[in-house]
């Protein structure tokens, strides 16, 4: 998993690798990679981290005919 300059030196690789491969049809680089942005994500750590959660179990009242259908969600108790 990259940070975010890790991320701009893997793209700037690739668009300089292309360009030198193909220099009759340069590719200038995308404004992110070459603007300092000053966002650094730790996303390991942003992925990793716990969240919140609920279980939920659901009960359903059908009625047939006219009439109007009902669907209630409630949280499992264990």
């Amino acid at each position: 998993m990259l940070n975010a300059s890790e991320y701009k030196q893997v793209h700037r690789a690739m668009y300089e690798n292309y360009n030198a491969q193909n220099a009759d049809q340069p590719v200038a680089l995308p404004a992110y990679i070459s603007k300092e942005t000053g966002v650094d994500t730790d996303w390991q750590d942003a992925v990793q981290r716990g969240g919140l959660s609920q279980k939920l179990h659901d009960k359903h009242a059908w009625r047939l005919g006219k009439g109007p259908l009902f669907v209630i969600l409630q949280p499992c108790i264990r």
